[in-house]
């Protein structure tokens, strides 16, 4: 947390008012750069992304597609995991194909469905 509390405030001290809401949309520093470092930043996010943050989320929300197509005992069969998997895979891909500048939708789907993870996931883990 110190780490990410003192990024944040030097990168806000570096450029004020123009800090962007999303540190990938920052301004080049040299306009004649190639901007590396942001973008090995942005490849190590997208790492990230797919290493860590899709298979976490994406494990409880099969899970919640069974239990309300009633299929919550077939969670283990490979044609159901697989299936629902794709069903919830091949759509999101699709949307970020047809609007590739989908950063703009996060803060609304971030905030909404932040709530919605934050309710569901702590119901599937036990309380001691």
């Amino acid at each position: 947390m110190v780490f990410y509390l003192v990024l944040s405030i030097v990168g806000y001290l570096s450029f004020q008012e123009l800090t962007p809401k999303l540190i990938n949309l920052r301004p080049r520093l040299d306009p004649q750069d190639t901007d590396l470092l942001m973008t090995l930043g942005d490849l190590f996010i997208s790492i990230t992304i797919a290493i860590l943050a899709t298979p976490v989320r994406l494990g409880p929300c099969r899970e919640q597609i069974l239990v309300l197509l009633g299929k919550a005992d077939k969670a283990n069969e490979p044609l159901w995991h697989y299936g629902v998997t794709a069903l919830i895979i091949f759509p999101c891909a699709g949307l970020a194909i047809i609007f590739p500048d989908v950063y703009v939708y996060f803060t609304v789907i971030g905030g909404t469905l932040a709530v919605l993870i934050s309710i569901t996931f702590p119901c599937k883990l036990p309380l001691f």
